[in-house]
């Protein structure tokens, strides 16, 4: 249901943790920042910012304001939705943990016509 709105299936205050002891850069898929998409991530990115309000510079949220190559370097800890952003981080953040983000909402889809293509939940 594309209409729902984003919600997190992970505890945030587990992410607010980790973003005290590491540097975290998160980049949502450019398509949840779209203005067309908005209403369904405002909630989820509103969640996000106040994170970074209390824990500092440690969580940079990436809103597409920067070129992504120039977080890699800074970041302890990368989380990325499946997107050019993500293909990047493999090959030039290499020596990270990557966190892979997915909408549950997209499988069903994904799996019809990329199968063959996708990250299974286990990848290393």
């Amino acid at each position: 249901d594309y209409s729902t709105p984003f919600t997190s299936l992970f505890d945030l205050g587990e992410f607010r943790e980790l973003a005290k002891t590491y540097n975290v850069v998160l980049r949502p898929h450019p398509s949840s920042l779209k203005k067309s998409w908005r209403e369904k991530s405002k909630a989820l990115l509103d969640e996000l910012l106040r994170i970074g309000t209390e824990v500092g510079s440690s969580f940079y949220l990436d809103l597409g304001v920067v070129d992504s190559n120039e977080w890699y370097a800074p970041a302890d800890v990368i989380i990325a939705e499946i997107s050019a952003t993500l293909t990047a981080a493999v090959a030039l953040a290499k020596d990270k943990p990557l966190v892979v983000a997915r909408r549950l909402a997209n499988d069903e889809k994904l799996l019809k016509t990329r199968a063959d293509r996708l990250l299974p939940d286990d990848a290393v």
